[in-house]
Order: structure tokens, then sequence, then C-alpha cells
């Protein structure tokens, strides 16, 4: 009565790992509802692959998604990272045993013109970020895409917000973002 009844897991999830929670909801043993992203493999993927991949994912992740109250399953997450681990991890694609999820490291020109094609097939994109440096990282990519194709009105997400500059917030506020917050 006073726990947890939701989880958001924003970092994405593999659809092997979405199948697992949907079998679960068929099963009646998933007693959180949950709301998550598909985890894109950036790093084993050129950008003509993956908006071949986000065409399909859009299917049924654009808008609001796929699922019901108890598993929603809605737009992409993208995300910034070590190079040398991704391509580490990448050898043994498609590896997803770390949280479940696609280990990326998208460099800012990658982040932006996926980040178009997400923005063109209509996916809510999701991007963690963790120290300022980060945010101002996902807020100039987010505003590249804005640039192109309208993000405002879709809810991008940047997740684990631990400290933002009130010039931050106004950016974050003008592209109708939402965030998620860490207290660390």
């Amino acid at each position: 009565a006073a726990g947890t009844t939701h989880a958001y897991e924003g970092h994405g999830l593999t659809p092997a790992i979405i199948r697992a929670y949907s079998d679960a909801r068929e099963l009646g043993t998933l007693n959180v509802r949950t709301h998550a992203p598909f985890s894109v493999p950036t790093a084993v993927m050129d950008n003509r692959q993956i908006a071949d991949l986000l065409y399909h994912y859009a299917a049924v992740a654009s808008g609001r998604g796929v699922g019901d109250d108890m598993l929603r399953v809605q737009g992409i997450c993208l995300t910034s990272g070590d190079p040398a681990v991704a391509e580490h991890i990448a050898a043994g694609y498609p590896y997803e045993q770390w949280s479940g999820l696609f280990y990326q490291a998208l460099p800012f020109d990658r982040l932006v013109q996926i980040g178009v094609e997400a923005a063109r097939l209509g996916l809510r994109v999701n991007v963690p970020v963790s120290y300022n440096v980060e945010l101002e990282f996902v807020l100039s990519a987010f505003e590249a895409v804005n640039k192109e194709i309208s993000i405002e009105g879709r809810r991008w997400v940047a997740m684990h917000v631990v400290h933002a500059t009130p010039d931050q917030m106004e950016r974050i506020k003008a592209l109708d973002m939402r965030i998620t917050i860490s207290p660390n």
C-alpha cells in the first residue's frame, strides 16, 4: 500500500527484455506498472541501419507507444558513453545482460542525426545525463534536432538530472522537455 507502484526504465530495454516483461504481464506476475523505451544498438549499426530499425520501432513505439496501464513501451533511449566500452561490448552483440539494454556511445553529431530521424518518425527520445556537462551535451543536441524538426510537445526526456543552471532550466522549458532527477 505504501510501496513502489510504477517503474520507469528510461535507459531503454532490448526487445528480449521487453518480451520478458510482457510474458510476466500475461502470466499476471507483473505487479508494478512499468514504462520503458526501446534500447537502440547504435554501437553495432551505422546510421542507415539505425534509421531502418527506428522505422520498425516507430510502428509500435511512436506517439503513446504500445501497451496498457501495466506495461507500456514508448520511444527510444539514446546515450553518450565511452566509445572503448561500446566497442568492446558491441563485439558480443546482442549483449544485453547489463541492465537489459544495449550500451551506446554516441558523439554529438550522431546523436543529432539519429534524434532527427526519431523526431521525423514521432519517437520520444530519452537520454540519461548525470552531470551538468552531460545535460549541456543533451540540451545542445536536442536544440539542434529542434532546428530541423520541432520536438515541442513530444516530451523528450533527460534522465538523472543532478544539477541544472537557471539557463538550462529555461532551455528545458522552451523545448517542452521532461526531466527525471537523481539526488546524489
